[in-house]
């Protein structure tokens, strides 16, 4: 839902100017919302003959405009499958946190990672000099990149 958002502006906190608009929601708040009727959707049929939709499975459910409904199931996105656009997850650079997107554990679909160490140079130590100037060493850092298998 859009909310309305507004701002006072003045001498010393006074509001002698209100100026509103219309934004949307915080996009965490969104998603998560999204994520909830995700999880909750209800695949359906289509009857011809009496031009409505029902649920698949044999359950009293009424549906609101609100609600999520599919036809079809979604296709696994870990294998690749070309028809469908999907690469897969193999080879995908991935993150050891736990159960967060990007993660190693979900997004290999339990197929496991490789771990490999890459060495870069970069700039450390760095310091002003008067006037102007900034120097600083290189350095030789090693990085760990996981790969999914």
């Amino acid at each position: 839902n859009v909310q309305l958002t507004c701002k006072c502006h003045g001498v010393s906190g006074s509001c002698t100017l209100r100026v509103c608009w219309r934004t949307l929601p915080d996009f965490r708040l969104i998603g998560s919302e999204l994520r909830t009727k995700y999880s909750s959707a209800t695949q359906i049929r289509y009857n011809r003959r009496l031009n409505i939709l029902k649920p698949r499975k044999n359950i009293q459910k009424l549906f609101n405009t609100t609600d999520l409904i599919y036809i079809h199931m979604s296709p696994s996105y870990c294998e690749k499958n070309f028809q469908l656009g999907s690469l897969g997850t193999q080879g995908r650079q991935c993150n050891l946190t736990i159960n967060e997107p990007g993660s190693c554990s979900i997004l290999c679909c339990d197929r496991g990672y490789e771990t490999i160490v890459d060495t870069i140079e970069e700039d450390c130590d760095c310091q002003f000099y008067w006037c102007c100037e900034v120097r600083c060493k290189r350095c030789i850092k090693k990085i760990e990149k996981h790969f999914c298998k």
